[in-house]
């Protein structure tokens, strides 16, 4: 019941536009993908790509792992690096 919620969610204009925009901003980096941004406004050339869970190329990675499952794809297990199962 909830992915299908979710999927209609997903599917609305709004989050198709957003979906769409977050991966026309992706940068190829060898075989993946990379997510540059601005740390802070208060040094905004600052700029680096991260690969955090929260703020970075892990968290965007995992976002579209979900997306995938809601589309219909396999279910995947998505274990936290510090699970001590």
């Amino acid at each position: 019941m909830f992915a299908g919620l979710a999927g209609k969610i997903f599917r609305s204009k709004k989050s198709v536009t957003s979906i769409t925009g977050m991966k026309s901003r992706a940068q190829a980096d060898g075989p993946g993908l990379k997510w540059i941004q601005a740390e802070n406004r208060i040094e905004p050339d600052n700029v680096q790509a991260q690969t955090g869970l929260m703020q970075g190329a892990a968290g965007i990675g995992l976002f579209f792992i979900h997306l995938s499952e809601l589309d219909g794809n396999a279910e995947t297990a998505n274990r936290f690096p510090d699970s001590p199962w």
